[in-house]
């Protein structure tokens, strides 16, 4: 799963790895986390339009350096519908949801 910064998913997230565990014995959850690219509290009220700015361009790179060290691949990926840099999963031939 890649959550959108800052937006308090975590919960979320690890509450559907739970039940998706649960519910079947061949599927594999793996938790990485990238290089923190964004500053996610300090300043991101007085400057959103930055903060926006900075997820959208900031941030594909880390996520291709993510996806290099995982091994093996993963299959699919559950992404927030606003990271557009997530599709460089598609290159690859990971599924993105």
């Amino acid at each position: 799963m890649v959550l959108y910064p800052g937006r308090g998913q975590v919960n979320a997230m690890l509450s559907f790895v739970g039940t998706v565990g649960e519910a079947s014995e061949c599927v594999r959850i793996v938790c990485r986390s990238g290089s923190r690219q964004v500053d996610l509290e300090h300043g991101r009220a007085a400057d959103v339009d930055g903060f926006i700015d900075a997820v959208f361009s900031k941030m594909e790179c880390p996520f291709k350096h993510l996806l290099d060290r995982l091994n093996p691949s993963p299959n699919a990926i559950i992404a927030d519908n606003y990271l557009p840099w997530v599709a460089v999963s598609d290159q690859r031939g990971i599924l993105v949801y």
